[in-house]
């Protein structure tokens, strides 16, 4: 039984399905919920809402119509999707859906459980000390494509294996990468969406798994630019006030400083973030052109902003012996130990596997859950041990 609040709990329901309605009904009056509305759909909940006094709505089906979510959610209405097939989930999912439970038919205790369960987790995640802030990591590039969006991935995946609540978002002026990376092409920018809100950012950043949330940037670049930067200075503070890491892909710094009228906008945000970051974490590639670009990128960023930390990622870092095979010349350990020998940065090397990097990125999934005894996955899950330590029980 949830402990009372001194307040009526009022909740209602769109679920077609008779025989699952009247047992979630039962489940949530055995949690000390009362049914204000058994609604034949959203609109009917909206109309209903403010006097009905109604503070959540449980949602059934596997085609949920996202544009009512959306809408009841800006309004402060909490959703929960009630689902009997794994394929419905990401549906609610893409529409910020964070907290789905599965139905299973003659199984009410089970329903009781999972539904104590995920109030649970939204009071443990929702209401974190506001005097412990995040930390907030950067993940950046020289111009490019070294494997930034993956490393961030990933590190942001060990993070919340750690057991930290984890937020990865990104602010690439190139678009959308995340969202590509992770197959979510076709829903809409969470990002752009918790910019303008004051919901709790995990109302959209969809749970790609336990303790980690992700918010994508728009795919056209464009829209990037028209970010103002006082609203993504409200969303950091809110992000480091709800996650205890909260990692963002800022895209490549190449040139970040040259303002011009055009750029300003979006260098600014990008700017902001770097400025307020724990660490910053530059990921370069094994080829001389990389490691060309990212000296030029770190003199750039240490001259203009001298009191970051900043950490090298060399992506891809080829075995001795494949240096002599590979068309590039690509670097070894000792090259690029010696290339960026004057920064004295901490270098962390993330070994060369072309196949399992192409499989990856293919079906859009960490290391950690396709290959966790890789050397590329212990490659990184060390990164993450020296950056944010083993959580203590």
């Amino acid at each position: 039984m949830i402990a009372s609040t001194g307040q009526e709990l009022r909740f209602a329901t769109v679920i077609t399905r008779e025989a699952v309605e009247s047992d979630v009904v039962a489940a949530m009056t055995n949690l000390g919920w009362r049914v204000a509305l058994r609604a034949l759909d959203l609109q009917e909940v909206l109309l209903s809402a403010e006097q009905e006094r109604i503070e959540l709505v449980l949602v059934g089906g596997d085609r949920p119509d996202g544009q009512m979510i959306m809408t009841l959610m800006e309004r402060g209405i909490r959703v929960i999707g009630v689902i009997d097939s794994a394929l419905a989930k990401p549906r609610f999912q893409a529409y910020g859906v964070v907290n789905v439970v599965q139905y299973e038919s003659q199984n009410p205790d089970r329903l009781v459980q999972d539904l104590a369960a995920l109030f649970q987790l939204r009071q443990t995640n929702g209401h974190r000390n506001g005097d412990q802030l995040g930390h907030f990591f950067c993940v950046g590039s020289a111009t490019g494509s070294p494997g930034r969006t993956s490393i961030a991935l990933n590190l942001a995946m060990e993070s919340a294996d750690l057991g930290y609540s984890t937020l990865l978002t990104e602010i690439d002026r190139m678009g959308g990468a995340l969202a590509q990376q992770l197959g979510l092409i076709n829903t809409a920018s969470t990002l752009t969406r918790a910019l303008t809100s004051k919901l709790p950012i995990a109302q959209f950043a969809p749970a790609i798994a336990p303790n980690f949330h992700v918010l994508t940037a728009p795919l056209q670049p464009m829209m990037l630019g028209e970010v103002d930067p006082r609203n993504a200075e409200q969303l950091w503070q809110k992000a480091r006030s709800e996650f205890e890491i909260c990692i963002i892909d800022i895209g490549s710094v190449s040139d970040l400083f040259q303002f011009t009228p055009l750029k300003r906008r979006f260098e600014r945000l990008v700017v902001d973030v770097l400025r307020q970051a724990n660490e910053v974490f530059m990921v370069v590639g094994a080829d001389p052109q990389s490691v060309a670009r990212t000296l030029r990128s770190l003199d750039a960023l240490t001259s203009e902003l001298p009191d970051l930390h900043i950490r090298l990622i060399a992506n891809k870092v080829p075995a001795r012996l494949g240096r002599r095979q590979g068309a590039r010349g690509d670097f070894s350990t000792e090259d690029l130990v010696r290339a960026f020998a004057t920064h004295e940065l901490d270098i962390h090397q993330i070994p060369l596997d072309l196949e399992l990097f192409g499989r990856a990125l293919n079906q859009g999934r960490a290391l950690a859950e396709m290959a966790p005894r890789s050397n590329v996955r212990k490659a990184i899950r060390q990164l993450t041990e020296d950056v944010w330590p083993v959580k203590v029980a």
